[in-house]
């Protein structure tokens, strides 16, 4: 961690188409009427209603595999021959693919005209009109389609309950920073590996109400011969945002990173530096609103009130440059503020401090605003969720409904989550 950081759980200072096919047009005779019933029967229903896979539930069939199944998988890189680490960012300082809707009923196709009697002279079928051309196949989202929206909550959200430990993930280490994605079936964290050294690791669950998650696999392309920690993915799942000690920014000790993919269900491109917002001092936990057009992040700056700080920076798109970042003075102090969360609407931030008051060491607070151009009121520590041990890198899931955290309460960091009411 940068300034006030962990290493396990000590806190050290740092250094600086289907279409409906037409029915069958009206015949005069007998014969004629009796071959047309014949061919409009009802056994094509089936093959006019039959759904198409969709992107979303591609991606997400993609995500919950067995980790052989998921893209850019492999096994973990040798870890590299540095002294441990102990400027741990993942632990102390560290969106939605929409459900497909399902196809409508189709309405019964309309009986055939009674044959015209045989004395009159028969009429000829009319026409078939031309059949509506096929909708096209949808291309897939570019880096800067918008995000899909969150399901949004069937009630009226309440406290999050008691927490419980994520199982399966099959490491032995501090985990930190959880993040959701692919519907909040895709689990992104950070592992630390003997060494010390940090890398983003990626697993799987069937559906978003288990806690049980398929063996975690590094995510390969992002990996480095330094330390890789923080995701945050996007509401798009095209971009994810990290922090990396790697070279090629601004020589801080943490610097912010973001890389882009065509496709939710593809690989990563190479990372670039979001130079605009890193500095000497150490960048980490960048955490963006639904669009991407603001990010809260921690830094160590010299500017700020002390220790870790939450900075605030904005943009006009997802593909331009941030704006120059600026303090968020009404939440930090002169201890350790770290791991901010905006809720979807802007209103309620989440975040860790050490500050006093709180129920152990890092605690998660809770402050809310009127308007996302209001500064926000003061914080309050979160009944329930803190213990004596360190809570910290806060994240919710699409809907608002799951959180997730980092806690050593048993001895070393693990990853939890917590169920919000719902009534």
């Amino acid at each position: 961690m940068v300034g006030a950081m962990v290493s396990g759980s000590h806190v050290e200072e740092l250094a600086p188409g289907v279409n409906m096919k037409q029915h069958c047009g009206l015949v005069g005779a007998g014969i004629l009427s009796l071959a047309l019933i014949t061919g409009c029967g009802a056994a094509d229903d089936g093959a006019l209603f039959s759904p198409s896979e969709t992107l979303a539930e591609h991606a997400m069939s993609a995500n919950a595999g067995s980790p052989a199944e998921m893209p850019a998988l492999v096994p973990a890189p040798a870890p590299p021959s540095a002294s441990p680490n102990r400027d741990s960012t993942s632990g102390r300082d560290g969106m939605p693919i929409a459900t497909a809707i399902p196809p409508g009923s189709s309405s019964p196709a309309p009986a055939p005209a009674p044959p015209v009697p045989s004395s009159e002279t028969p009429t000829p079928p009319a026409p078939d009109a031309p059949s509506p051309p096929a909708p096209e196949a949808p291309n897939p989202p570019g880096p800067d389609a918008p995000p899909a929206e969150p399901a949004p909550p069937s009630c009226v959200l309440g406290e999050f309950g008691p927490l419980q430990k994520l199982s399966g993930l099959g490491l032995d280490g501090p985990l930190w920073g959880p993040v959701l994605a692919a519907a909040d079936t895709a689990l992104f964290f950070v592992f630390a590996n003997s060494s010390g050294a940090e890398q983003i690791f990626l697993a799987s669950r069937p559906n978003s109400s288990s806690t049980q998650f398929s063996a975690a696999n590094p995510v390969r392309e992002l990996a480095s011969n330094a330390s890789d920690g923080t995701p945050f993915v996007s509401a798009s799942g095209l971009r994810i945002y990290f922090y990396s000690s790697r070279a090629g920014s601004n020589a801080g000790s943490r610097d912010l990173w973001v890389a882009e993919r065509p496709t939710p269900t593809e690989a990563f491109r190479a990372p670039t530096p979001l130079l605009e917002l890193n500095s000497a001092s150490g960048e980490f936990l960048p955490r963006l609103s639904a669009d991407e057009l603001s990010i809260v992040f921690i830094s160590q700056r010299p500017e700020g009130r002390g220790a870790t700080d939450i900075w605030q920076a904005r943009r006009s798109s997802a593909s331009a440059p941030f704006g120059a970042p600026t303090n968020l003075a009404e939440l930090n102090t002169n201890v350790e503020e770290t791991g901010a969360w905006l809720s979807s609407d802007g209103l309620t931030i989440y975040f860790s401090s050490n500050r006093p008051g709180g129920t152990g060491r890092l605690d998660i607070w809770r402050a809310t605003r009127s308007s996302v151009d209001q500064p926000f009121g003061p914080a309050e520590d979160m009944p329930g969720i803190n213990t004596a041990s360190d809570e910290l890198d806060f994240a919710l899931s699409s809907n608002e409904r799951e959180l997730l955290l980092s806690s050593d309460r048993d001895g070393s960091p693990e990853l939890w989550r917590s169920v919000r009411a719902c009534r």
